[in-house]
């Protein structure tokens, strides 16, 4: 059965957006893959962790416990049960703190 679709290869249009970039065209937008990362991880994520209250609490309760964040979830890290706890209590019991201090 012949399907009622065929499909021809066409021949590639240099000057068409889908057309795969050449060397300098990946190489710039690697950099600005990076950069576009780079602005995440060292503006947008500090000041999403000053504005928003529940991320500046678990950032307090990290810095004051010392867990170290990248260890969290590596099972021969002795510091996984602790951190992961630390982690749920720090969201849980948030609001619950706030209350008592008032």
């Amino acid at each position: 059965m012949l399907n009622a679709f065929s499909v021809h290869a066409q021949p590639s249009c240099p000057d068409s957006p889908l057309s795969p970039p050449g060397r300098p065209g990946r190489l710039l937008r690697l950099c600005l893959a990076l950069g576009a990362l780079t602005f995440v991880m060292y503006v947008l994520a500090p000041l999403a962790i000053a504005l928003l209250p529940p991320l500046r609490d678990y950032d307090r309760v990290v810095r004051e416990t010392g867990i170290m964040p990248g260890a969290l979830y590596y099972s021969d890290v002795p510091q996984t049960v602790d951190g992961e706890f630390n982690n749920r209590d720090a969201i849980r019991f948030r609001v619950r703190a706030a209350e008592k201090s008032r």
